[in-house]
């Protein structure tokens, strides 16, 4: 996993999957840490996660992203992975990460590289034209369209620092 190279997940630390889908990520850190908790604002997501967890120290909560549920500066690790690009507002997400992100904290955020030469976009065009993907909210999948530099300039407008940036 890209995760176990780049996070470093502790065993006394509380890791936050913002946007957690179908919940692998959260219960992967779950070996890892004191605590992982899984938010997604989509109540049969959040129910099918629980409805596979057998993890004690993880548990999945309905919650949107612009209002996470947890006090300033209490979460050691958040996990933001394939999320950003389907928000019409990131900052509001992004300022409620810095929010509950202890001092030393880390943020693992992935999202689609636009950057030419990725070849991520003539492949999402394709899987659009030939109907491969549902459409999202009647239009795109994918309402922002970041870069590397791009990325890393929205979340240092936020006050995070770079520490890694790559692709794969």
């Amino acid at each position: 996993w890209v995760l176990d190279q780049v996070v470093p997940i502790a065993k006394n630390h509380v890791v936050v999957d913002v946007g957690c889908g179908s919940g692998n990520l959260t219960l992967h850190s779950a070996e890892k840490c004191r605590l992982a908790i899984g938010l997604d604002p989509s109540e049969s997501a959040v129910r099918f996660c629980n409805s596979i967890n057998s993890k004690a120290n993880s548990v999945f909560i309905p919650a949107a992203g612009d209002a996470l549920p947890f006090p300033d500066e209490s979460v050691d690790v958040v996990l933001f992975v394939e999320v950003i690009e389907h928000l019409d507002q990131p900052m509001k997400i992004i300022s409620e990460i810095w929010r509950i992100l202890k001092k030393g904290g880390f943020a693992f955020v992935t999202t689609p590289n636009y950057a030419f030469p990725s070849l991520w976009a003539p492949v999402e065009w394709l899987a659009d034209q030939s109907r491969m993907v549902a459409k999202m909210g009647g239009g795109e999948q994918h309402v922002q369209k970041f870069s590397p530099r791009s990325l890393a300039g929205t979340f240092q407008k936020a006050g995070f620092e770079t520490v890694y940036l790559g692709t794969f």
